[in-house]
């Protein structure tokens, strides 16, 4: 990464060469029990810093602070104790920096995290998930969400998704199988589709057990209320709720099913049918109603780059926090994000020295993290990663994809695509529905049975369009029989034979011949189920 640091020397000039003092201080899980925390994520911290050193030279002293705790192991037990944990070194520091910035991850500690970094107003920046809320900039103007898993982008593409198909009536499944990305993202997408009139939303919470009938309570709920089902929770999970859906004849085409895979990795498990057992014939028939929405793969700046650095992070990891990445296991977008942040710190923070403000306009600029914050609105960035782009409030924009199982496949197939940018889809493949169109939003006669065209007062409606051409049909056909039949008897009985029996439009022809001229027959039907019977006679 390079900089143009010749900006920066008449900002710098006024402090007679002193440098500027920058901590950047990261808060996480030291064990490996997530794939956001430290071990996994700090390598690519410090990767970056030192490209950043490089980059500033003297001008500017960066320091790097890890804060944990080893009695937390979990998400849940940073969040309890990241107030103590981030208070207690923020007010014990010996020396003040000039500059304070927090740069880290996230898992779910992120909002109490951030309510305290508000009040001191300094940046932060968030290399993981991060929720909704931190797009209000009244609440949070001081945060910049920089992660790959834009709450924001998911919410609107199921917004958009379920629009383009009228489905309005939706219901959303948070299993207790849910990883951390599935835990923000369920009551995010609920609270957006809550606050829009043009859907009905049914959330539920289902309990692991062992057995696999643990669904079937909340299939019986979805035949009453939905026919759109989302599905938060670990893929073998997901695959057990669509093989007691086929069981409840729920995956015939009037219903569809979405699951959310923000990248594959073996923490959000395995999505697919195939799982090698006696189940794999019934999984793949169920997935056909299955889809699967999932991060459009960013195109690298340069490749070579990109694995080079993914090399350096894995030997970091293992090095410095004795971390081995399991066979074929990649970095994952959480650490490339991490890497990516601090890079986007280096620039912000460039451009600021680079501008033209007196001394004490530019340390009130340097310790305002909102005012930091906002020169990351509506910009586009160059990494040697990636191009990032963030939207007016400073989230990144996440293009997503929409997959499905197609052919029988055991790999999900790209049929839509939402770029980051976009307001509608671009269609990759043709979508194969299990019958020749989308489910509908709720059954004929509505979920109760008796409402829609089936109430009292559009009966008459709909039996004058609908029952009575079909019953009209059904006499037509049968009328048709009978006089074939008697038309059959009589050949028999004057010993007669066929010479052609054939089907017109709108007419059945039958002729005969017992001895010349022959004798042809027709019936004509018309749509009002009306035979006419005519006969005339031919000369062969």
């Amino acid at each position: 990464m390079t900089f143009r640091t010749q900006g920066a020397v008449s900002c710098l000039e006024s402090f007679q060469s002193e440098p500027i003092h920058v901590e950047i201080i990261s808060v996480g899980n030291i064990h490996p029990t997530s794939i956001s925390s430290l071990p996994y994520t700090a390598p690519a911290m410090t990767v970056a810093l030192e490209e950043l050193r490089h980059s500033f030279g003297d001008s500017v002293m960066f320091k790097h602070t890890l804060l944990y705790d080893v009695r937390c192991r979990s998400c849940n037990d940073l969040t309890d104790n990241v107030d103590r944990l981030v208070a207690e070194y923020y007010y014990s520091r010996q020396e003040q920096p000039n500059v304070t910035a927090f740069i880290a991850p996230g898992c779910t500690e992120r909002i109490n995290f951030a309510k305290l970094v508000r009040g001191w107003n300094h940046l932060l920046m968030i290399g993981g998930n991060g929720e909704l809320i931190f797009r209000n900039k009244q609440l949070f103007p001081n945060v910049i969400l920089a992660g790959k898993n834009a709450v924001k982008s998911y919410t609107d593409l199921f917004r958009r998704l379920f629009r383009q198909f009228k489905w309005r009536n939706i219901y959303i499944i948070l299993d207790t199988s849910a990883k951390p990305f599935h835990l923000l993202l369920a009551p995010n997408l609920l609270s957006a589709l809550a606050t829009d009139r043009r859907f009905d939303v049914k959330y539920a919470k289902t309990s692991e057990i062992s057995s696999e009938s643990d669904f079937d309570s909340s299939l019986r709920d979805i035949q009453a209320t939905s026919r759109v089902v989302v599905f938060f929770g670990f893929a073998a999970r997901f695959r057990t709720f669509l093989l007691r859906a086929r069981r409840s004849r729920m995956t015939n085409g009037d219903y569809v099913y979405f699951a959310c895979e923000p990248f594959r990795h073996k923490d959000y498990g395995d999505l697919t049918w195939r799982y090698g057992d006696q189940f794999d014939a019934e999984a793949r028939d169920a997935f056909r109603s299955a889809f699967v929405i999932t991060a459009s793969p960013e195109l690298p700046a340069n490749v070579t780059l990109i694995q080079s650095l993914n090399a350096r992070f894995k030997e970091l990891s293992k090095h410095d926090y004795n971390l081995t990445y399991g066979p074929n296991e990649e970095s994952t977008p959480f650490v490339t994000a991490s890497y990516e942040s601090f890079l986007l710190f280096g620039k912000i923070l460039q451009e600021i020295l680079s501008g033209n403000y007196s001394d004490d306009s530019l340390w009130q600029f340097l310790r305002n993290g909102s005012a930091m914050a906002e020169l990351f609105s509506n910009r586009s960035f160059q990494l040697p990663t990636t191009t990032i782009e963030f939207d007016e409030v400073g989230e990144r924009k996440q293009s997503l994809n929409v997959k499905q199982f197609l052919n029988n496949s055991s790999d999900p197939t790209t049929v839509l695509r939402l770029n980051g940018s976009a307001k509608t889809f671009d269609s990759s493949q043709p979508i194969s529905w299990s019958t020749i169109w989308p489910p509908s939003n709720e059954p004929l006669c509505g979920f109760s049975g008796i409402s829609g065209s089936c109430t009292s007062s559009g009966f008459s409606t709909y039996s004058y369009t609908v029952i009575v051409p079909f019953v009209s049909g059904l006499l037509a056909v049968m009328g048709c029989c009978c006089v074939a039949a008697r038309f059959r008897q009589s050949m028999i009985m004057r010993q007669s034979f066929l010479k052609e029996v054939f089907l017109e439009p709108n007419r059945l022809v039958f002729k005969h011949q017992r001895e010349t001229p022959s004798t042809e027959w027709t019936m004509d039907f018309a749509r009002s189920g009306a035979v006419v019977v005519e006969k005339k006679k031919m000369t062969l």
